[in-house]
């Protein structure tokens, strides 16, 4: 039985082969298809459909833009990040843009980093003003260990307020900081160039000096008339023994003076 199968099975792969090997594929079936000749009309229709399709785009974007509404939140919670604000607003509506604003002077701590504002961007102005009104005033709440459970939220809807506005704003305040640190730097080169100079200037009057004087013949008499002067880091244990040793020597010698004024009367 095992070899009549394996019989079989050969003879099987065998027309499997022979057929596959003998069949020719026939070149009417392959079609070829031609491109057609694109026309003027054709173009422009094309391009009138592609300036509809931006047009919508843009009349869209407008009426979302006109649709959405701004909260502002002028304290976050310690240990809020946009992930965590998006999170826990998202139950309560739909979320588009968050910004929050950091601390830039105070330090990193174990709670994370620390924003001082933030505006939150909804989809709806009706549920943005909703979402305003049930949080200020309320309590964070959520898990009892962490550190913005007993905070209570500050935040205000923004009447006519859009995230463009937001944007040129924070575009401004980047071109005044840029322009406070530019003349920062320009005041320090300054002062850094006027300290260089001078410098030079006194390396090159005392290279003059010596030059004149050596003509002279008087910088030997100059170099003398230099005094070394002393030295201030003198300490107080120093000072403190130096004036011991000065009273010892005064009572030495009131003792021997008393001394020999005795065997003088004697």
């Amino acid at each position: 039985m095992g070899k009549v199968a394996i019989e079989k099975k050969a003879a099987k792969k065998g027309k499997k082969k022979s057929k596959f090997i003998n069949e020719k594929r026939d070149v009417r079936d392959i079609k070829v298809i031609r491109d057609k000749l694109l026309t003027i009309e054709d173009i422009e229709k094309e391009l009138a459909e592609e300036d509809n399709v931006s047009t919508q785009k843009e009349l869209n974007a407008e009426e979302r833009q006109r649709r959405s509404g701004v909260v502002y939140f002028p304290t976050i919670p310690p240990g809020f990040t946009v992930s965590r604000m998006r999170e826990d607003l998202s139950k309560l509506a739909e979320i588009k843009r968050i910004y929050l604003k950091q601390n830039r002077k105070a330090k990193k701590g174990p709670s994370g980093t620390r924003y001082v504002e933030g505006w939150v961007e909804f989809a709806s102005k009706r549920k943005a003003k909703m979402v305003a009104e049930m949080l200020c005033g309320n309590m964070v709440l959520g898990k009892r260990t962490s550190l913005a459970y007993d905070c209570i939220w500050t935040c205000k809807y923004l009447h006519g307020f859009k995230w463009v506005h937001l944007m040129e704003q924070l575009v401004y305040e980047q071109r005044v900081e840029d322009q406070r640190l530019r003349a920062e730097l320009r005041n320090v080169k300054k002062q850094a160039e006027f300290f260089a100079d001078q410098v030079e200037k006194g390396s090159r009057i005392k290279r003059l000096e010596e030059k004149v004087l050596k003509k002279g013949g008087l910088w030997e008499k100059y170099c003398r008339q230099v005094e070394q002067r002393k030295s201030i880091r003198g300490s107080k244990k120093s000072s403190q023994n130096a004036g011991t040793g000065d009273d010892k020597e005064d009572l030495m010698k009131m003792i021997f003076d008393a001394k020999s004024d005795e065997e003088s009367d004697n």
